[in-house]
């Protein structure tokens, strides 16, 4: 996921000069937002044990892992609903704070 990221960031920012590095940085600082904001939305879906594997998944740095285990808490079409109604406008708002 934080390659699609970063992928979205290059094309958006590819006139404004900035760097590789800066562009990375800032789709990392956006995953985390992401992830904050997913792991609120879905706590309340997940088992103590549950809870336990998302600590271990993300103690290993597996954020892929993390997606796709919270991911499988949702049907399809409850996660493009989070995903347009919670994350995109997320997506937004940081662009325009970025005042490229």
């Amino acid at each position: 996921m934080a390659q699609v990221f970063t992928d979205v960031f290059e094309e958006l920012f590819r006139e404004a000069g900035l760097s590789k590095e800066v562009i990375a940085e800032c789709a990392n600082d956006f995953l985390g937002i992401v992830f904050l904001h997913i792991l609120g939305s879905t706590g309340e879906k997940l088992t103590h044990s549950e809870k336990d594997h998302l600590e271990d998944l993300l103690g290993a740095n597996n954020y892929s892992g993390v997606i796709e285990f919270l991911a499988s808490h949702y049907s399809p079409e409850e996660w493009d609903v989070l995903l347009e109604q919670k994350i995109k406008p997320l997506f937004n708002e940081y662009i325009e704070n970025l005042n490229l």
